[in-house]
């Protein structure tokens, strides 16, 4: 059992508070909901129990938030979590919520990845798609899978360098700043030198 040992206004809302279990942050329920199941300082409860009365009362608007969210662009699974646990739902409600989300396919991460590839992959080197599924969340089966395909694209790592050498002079220098560059964008090596070949041949 754990104790309520405060219950707080949020600075930005009138309607929800904050409750602290043994003096550290736990949730937030709105106000209604902390009157209604006459929650009190002082009081004894489990997190089992207070889990329980914050998914009853607060899913719908979890749910409501998590769809807002997914509204302005696709999200992965640990970005939806992310962001509903800023706004101070619990980690049950969260996994109630994603569990719908996914049913309904408003969440797929598989279906992520394979659109992010598409999007980038002219754009950027396999290595840095990869890493940058890995910080939103995706799996290392789901990004291989994503990936399995793709081919590194010569052409538009060639154009990254020329841009970047858009009034430089072709020197040692510049040239290794161009293949620094490359690697940044997420080319493989043997791409980067390629390139660097063909830069070299067009002087």
């Amino acid at each position: 059992m754990k104790t309520i040992t405060q219950i707080s206004m949020q600075t930005h809302s009138d309607k929800h508070c904050n409750i602290y279990l043994d003096g550290a942050y736990y949730c937030s329920l709105r106000l209604e909901t902390v009157v209604e199941n006459r929650l009190k300082v002082g009081q004894e409860i489990s997190t089992e129990k207070l889990d329980e009365i914050q998914i009853s009362s607060l899913y719908t608007h979890a749910l409501d938030k998590a769809m807002g969210l997914l509204s302005k662009s696709s999200k992965t699974e640990k970005q939806v979590r992310d962001y509903l646990q800023k706004k101070g739902f619990t980690l049950s409600l969260c996994d109630k919520v994603i569990e719908k989300l996914k049913e309904y396919r408003f969440v797929n991460d598989e279906l992520y990845a394979e659109n992010y590839v598409e999007c980038y992959k002219s754009k950027k080197g396999k290595y840095l798609i990869e890493r940058e599924l890995k910080l939103k969340g995706c799996g290392e089966e789901v990004i291989k899978k994503a990936l399995e395909n793709v081919e590194e694209d010569t052409d538009s790592a060639y154009e990254i360098a020329v841009k970047f050498l858009k009034g430089k002079e072709k020197d040692k220098k510049t040239l290794s700043s161009v293949y620094r560059k490359l690697l940044s964008k997420g080319y493989g090596y043997d791409t980067c030198n390629e390139v660097l070949d063909r830069l070299k041949d067009e002087e």
